[in-house]
């Protein structure tokens, strides 16, 4: 039994990356509190190993790899027409959002204990087929009811795998995502009748449905039309609204929900999550590992310019690799690296590195991959974040109490990180400058404009380092996690 299982998805231990981090800190920081992992990753055992040294006070790590199927055929004895009816039933109530039948969804479909339709069964079933062509027909789609079918198998093969994964027993579940974290928080829920809450950090609806429209691999009807009007995807439809449904169901039954920023929070209620569960706690970072570097630049000399984060697409390199190709026809010995793990998507890595040959960059741009990031900031005169998609950027924190100013897309919290959130934390002034999605030119502006202004960068780097100190301060967010903690273990 521990105190608290923290349920993740495709992060800590495995995976680097800033939400990796934030868990990696918390459970650090609350060595008196006993936790189990339950990640959630895409891959196969022999693919995988953890990333970070992790805590003692970890006393277990189950890895789930949702693309390795294999479905139960295991389930109690009763009328599995009766499980069908109910299935129907409840997937033309959550079409219109209403969830009210999942209690007992979960005890006649979902439970191992008490179900009486097996996933090898549901899968399978003439039943099922029945019931996917009675859905068809109802959806009016025009493309063909074999690429319906298929598109529900491979959505719905991930979530089967979830039903009879062993849930660690503990007084309370923490989830850092919805989707498939999610719905395995819910799952433990009602499997141990305890009380779970999120953590929000990116809006995981909206990152699944930018990918999804970005997507090459859900099958596009219109792609061998010679003319292509506006229309939409159902299959890419289908696969939003799976995620949307997932969103709304871990809200529904979500003890509290934590979020990072006010933006992120008005999503949250766009997405069905209930005003009064929501509480704002940012992220923050260790100010006393971050020393203040004395920018020494002069007006006219080389600069260094640094885009710190993994090289995948949501991350929009190549926006700044084409804003790299204007900040260097102004400043022809400018230096830029590009820090961070390569190997998450190497196809868009080799696409990145194919556009730095393109536009002559070679000489110019370094891909370092993982670096030790504190000595870094201290040799970079800017860091640039170009992401389509964030929550709140732990590269701002760390750059910004190095005293290094940002570029950063107009997404999650960056404009509160570099502008300020209220009207005294405005006061201090900017740490860099926002800029729109998907353009570099005006990425290229605001880097010329700081490296043409040593002053002004300076004064902009201590007006970070000032702001994190005050309001992104981890020791404090640390108590607050720690009193959230022990509330739930007090109730047990």
């Amino acid at each position: 039994m521990t105190d608290v299982c923290l349920i993740l998805e495709g992060t800590y231990p495995y995976i680097a990356g800033g939400v990796s981090s934030w868990v990696h800190h918390l459970i650090k920081a609350l060595p008196r509190l006993r936790f189990s992992l339950l990640t959630i990753m895409p891959g196969t055992p022999a693919y995988i190993e953890p990333k970070y040294e992790v805590p003692d006070n970890v006393v277990s790590i189950q890895p789930l790899f949702i693309h390795h199927y294999q479905l139960s055929s295991h389930k109690r004895y009763g009328k599995s027409k009766q499980g069908f009816a109910l299935i129907e039933k409840f997937y033309r109530q959550m079409a219109n959002r209403d969830y009210s039948l999942f209690p007992r969804f979960f005890r006649e479909v979902l439970d191992a204990k008490t179900r009486i339709v097996s996933p090898k069964q549901l899968f399978y079933s003439r039943e099922t087929w029945n019931l996917l062509l009675e859905l068809y027909k109802g959806m009016n789609i025009k493309s063909s009811f074999i690429d319906f079918f298929w598109t529900w198998r491979f959505s719905h093969l991930p979530l089967l795998t979830l039903l009879d994964t062993p849930i660690p027993p503990a007084s309370v579940y923490h989830t850092v995502c919805t989707g498939y974290a999610g719905l395995l928080a819910v799952l433990a829920h009602f499997k141990t009748n305890k009380p779970f809450f999120i953590t929000e950090h990116g809006i995981y609806t909206n990152e699944r449905r930018i990918e999804i429209e970005q997507s090459d691999w859900i099958y596009d009807p219109h792609k061998s039309q010679a003319i292509i009007n506006e229309m939409t995807n159902p299959f890419k439809d289908f696969w939003t609204a799976l995620f949307d449904h997932l969103g709304r169901l871990t809200y529904k039954y979500s003890t509290e929900i934590i979020t990072l920023f006010e933006a992120n929070q008005k999503m949250e209620i766009e997405g069905g999550a209930p005003t009064d569960k929501i509480r704002i706690i940012p992220n923050g970072i260790d100010v006393s590992r971050y020393q203040l570097t004395e920018r020494k630049r002069q007006d006219g000399s080389p600069g260094h310019v640094g885009f710190v984060g993994r090289v995948v697409p949501i991350k929009d390199v190549k926006t700044f690799i084409k804003a790299c190709k204007i900040i260097v026809d102004r400043f022809t010995d400018t230096r830029i690296s590009i820090a961070g793990p390569t190997d998450e998507d190497l196809d868009y890595f080799k696409e990145c590195q194919s556009q730095v040959r393109l536009l002559g960059l070679e000489d110019c741009i370094t891909f370092t991959g993982r670096v030790d990031v504190l000595r870094l900031y201290h040799e970079l005169d800017v860091v640039v974040l170009t992401s389509i998609s964030e929550a709140q950027p732990l590269v701002i924190l760390e750059a910004n109490c190095c005293g290094v100013p940002c570029v950063a897309t107009e997404v999650g919290s960056c404009r509160e990180l570099l502008y300020g959130r209220t009207p005294r934390d405005m006061q201090l002034g900017q740490s860099g400058y926002v800029t729109p999605l998907s353009d570099p030119q005006a990425t290229a502006d605001a880097v010329i404009n700081i490296l043409s202004n040593p002053a002004m960068s300076r004064q902009m780097g201590l007006n970070g380092r000032e702001r994190v100190k005050k309001y992104y301060n981890i020791e404090d967010l640390n108590f607050i996690y720690n009193e959230i903690y022990n509330k739930y273990i007090a109730g047990e």
